[in-house]
């Protein structure tokens, strides 16, 4: 279904195509980008961070974005155009965005400039109802980092107060293999059928776990909603589709690091 953005433009899912959104939007994520990092830049001295190196490391967040938009934008637009509803829950650290601290130890976080622009991209669809946007992480006071400017204040319009979920609730008491294995054989598993052990293995650690009892208790609440989790945690491909659970991983070409 075509929406209108406020400008009377038809609106449909062909806006969501990776190639025409990157070639739209690569020279206002690329200033932005340069913008936060000069700041973050700002903080070392010269000898740290040489103008070669900056651009270079410049260069290099450059292209994770836009693999970061390849991965992100197909998954979207597959999913708003055959589900009812979408919740979209995005990890923040490495995915959407990266922390550090300033010379007086005050946190702060960089949120990525491609996921911003999506976030912009995809209102009309928020707008018409079909997406809401929530955060899955491990920061233990993420409701008080959206009030934040130093944080996560430019997203804070966009996250749905609802699903504003940390992992810190959740504990991970054994060996993580076992606890996902366990899991996996639950009446209420979200993870996919006829995982073997060894595919088990390929996530044994604390953070996949408590992020696998979120996603259960989050699914058990939003039964009739498609779920997609956006996250570098390697858990996110082993997630159960039959149920309407979808996982987009953010690899090492596309994870978001300040340094």
């Amino acid at each position: 279904m075509d929406r209108k953005h406020s400008g009377g433009r038809d609106f449909g899912h062909e806006e969501l195509d990776w190639e025409a959104f990157w070639n739209e939007h690569e020279a206002s994520i690329k200033q932005a980008l340069a913008e936060e990092m000069q700041a973050y830049f700002n903080l070392f001295s010269s000898s740290s961070y040489t103008p070669e190196r900056r651009q270079e490391n410049l260069e290099g967040k450059i292209q994770k974005e836009k693999a970061f938009v390849k991965l992100l934008l197909p998954k979207l637009k597959e999913l708003l155009g055959k589900s009812k509803k979408v919740l979209m829950l995005v990890d923040v650290d490495e995915t959407i965005g990266g922390g550090y601290h300033d010379k007086e130890q005050k946190f702060h976080t960089i949120v990525r400039p491609a996921f911003l622009a999506i976030l912009n991209q995809i209102q009309p669809f928020r707008a018409a109802g079909k997406i809401e946007i929530g955060l899955l992480t491990t920061r233990g006071i993420p409701k008080e980092q959206l009030d934040d400017p130093a944080n996560l204040q430019k997203i804070k319009s966009f996250i749905h107060p609802d699903h504003i979920y940390s992992t810190r609730k959740y504990r991970s008491d054994g060996d993580s293999s076992e606890e996902v294995e366990e899991i996996g054989k639950s009446e209420d598993s979200v993870l996919r059928t006829g995982l073997t052990e060894a595919d088990y293995r390929e996530f044994p650690n604390v953070g996949s776990v408590v992020k696998l009892k979120a996603l259960q208790d989050i699914k058990k609440g939003n039964p009739e909603v498609a779920i997609l989790v956006l996250d570098d945690d390697r858990y996110t491909p082993y997630l159960d589709e039959h149920k309407d659970l979808h996982g987009v991983k953010v690899g090492d070409d596309a994870t978001f690091w300040v340094r």
